[in-house]
């Protein structure tokens, strides 16, 4: 094998491993990078969300999601589950949907997906939160209790 055909199957390799690198970092770690203050910020702080009645429920599952990212689309199953257990709990248990899209757009995915939501809001693009999807634990003073997102 000549010089120049090492350097070209090199330089071929080196493409390949750049080009699967970035292809799996836009697909799994794009939205780790992007800014915001972050779920774990807002543990212990009030969150405002117009339109949003925390008192309507002693615990509040609210899901931040958009209808583009495909681990909300994953995860719907699970959130149908919890919209299921609450209803039949009756324990005071509300399940909200936000998200930075319009709300007609959120109601369509929700409605596409069969997921039933005590209130969908459209949260400004300044919401601290920027990774999807973020489910957080808000009581009726609209304090954020705990966090889980998607890894």
């Amino acid at each position: 094998m000549s010089r120049l055909e090492k350097l070209t199957h090199f330089l071929l390799i080196v493409v390949c491993v750049v080009s699967v690198s970035l292809l799996l970092e836009k697909r799994f770690w794009a939205e780790r990078s992007r800014s915001g203050i972050g779920a774990a910020a807002l543990v212990g702080k009030r969150i405002n969300i117009p339109g949003a009645e925390w008192r309507r429920a002693r615990l509040n599952a609210v899901v931040f999601m958009n209808s583009k990212c495909h681990f909300c689309m994953e995860s719907m199953p699970f959130y149908r589950e919890i919209s299921s257990v609450r209803k039949e709990s009756h324990q005071g248990i509300s399940l909200e949907a936000i998200s930075t899209e319009p709300v007609e757009e959120l109601g369509q995915t929700l409605a596409r997906e069969r997921l039933e939501v005590d209130g969908a809001y459209t949260v400004p693009g300044d919401f601290p939160l920027h990774n999807t999807p973020t489910m957080l634990i808000v009581d009726a003073t609209g304090t954020v209790g705990a966090f889980s997102r998607a890894s």
